[in-house]
């Protein structure tokens, strides 16, 4: 295990939120141990899901806000879905 203790990061402004470092620290660390003995260990993510699966504390079928969310998300695709795809390339 990393420890991903990292000073505040600044800019011009000397404002960044502390998050922005470490999200930074942690995405490329992910991306080293990628395919290494470091990386996800599948047995324990197995095991994970299923004690959240047999406790009930994963949900098996989206909330109601989850509903509204995904909704609201495909309304914004059909309206603004060309420009997405513009900003994407």
């Amino acid at each position: 295990m990393k420890n991903f203790d990292l000073p505040p990061g600044r800019d011009e402004r000397g404002q960044v939120p502390e998050t922005t470092p470490a999200r930074e620290a942690i995405a490329a660390y992910a991306a080293e141990m990628a395919g290494t003995d470091l990386d996800l260990d599948h047995t324990l993510e197995s095991a994970g899901i299923e004690h959240l699966l047999k406790t009930g504390r994963i949900r098996t079928k989206p909330s109601v806000r989850r509903k509204k969310f995904e909704a609201a998300q495909g309304m914004a695709h059909k309206r603004y879905g060309k420009a997405f795809r513009k900003l994407a390339e």
